[in-house]
């Protein structure tokens, strides 16, 4: 009998390792769906903190839409978009010269040197899960868009721009085809706007880019 018990923890035990181990290593089989509804853990928290500080834990650096618009506009070598939201989302707007990526397809992506990449979507805890698999399977600069698409409409296709930065902004947006506008005491946070072509507060733009 006793070696009975001994025998049936020691399986209790082993299928308590093969299923964390189930978690981690076959982390990319994982629908997006099942992605999205993990309760987020308080090390989750302290990373998506340290991601707006700059820095993740999952080795990715954390950039405002602003700098990856200034990086496409430069033409910065090695620069590669991923976007992992899915494939309608892609083809209804997505940031010029983005690649539509599968978040389970992501561990395929095999790293090439001088190549940074820069992830985004809609869905904080996504572009996590996205960026500790690339930075596992061996890419050593991984850098997320905070905010995702939201950002990148709201920061530069639609930016309400001031002070010192409003001129450098406002052409950063126009180069994208965006609307850069002056603020007014009636603005207030909004979608973007959808029109093909809309006159701002500084000038009548005609919208490409996305």
């Amino acid at each position: 009998m006793t070696e009975t018990r001994a025998l049936v923890r020691a399986l209790g035990a082993m299928a308590a390792v093969l299923g964390a181990l189930a978690f981690g290593v076959g982390a990319p089989a994982r629908s997006q769906g099942a992605v999205r509804d993990t309760v987020v853990s308080a090390a989750t928290r302290d990373a998506l903190d340290d991601c707006d500080r700059g820095g993740c834990s999952s080795g990715a650096q954390s950039i405002s839409a602003v700098q990856l618009a200034e990086w496409i506009r430069d033409g910065r070598p090695g620069l590669r978009v991923l976007d992992i939201r899915d494939s309608s989302a892609f083809a209804t707007r997505h940031i010029p010269s983005a690649e539509s990526v599968e978040l389970t397809a992501l561990p395929s992506v095999a790293p090439k040197p001088g190549e940074t990449l820069v992830l985004y979507s809609d869905d904080d805890l996504l572009d996590l899960q996205g960026a500790a698999w690339l930075t596992r399977v061996g890419h050593a600069r991984v850098h997320l868009v905070r905010g995702g698409m939201s950002a990148w409409m709201t920061e530069v296709i639609d930016p309400v721009v001031q002070g010192d930065s409003a001129t450098a902004i406002a052409a950063l947006s126009r180069y994208f085809g965006g609307v850069p506008r002056a603020p007014s005491p009636s603005d207030t946070v909004s979608g973007p706007r959808t029109k093909a072509r809309v006159r701002g507060d500084f000038g009548f733009v005609t919208r490409r880019g996305c």
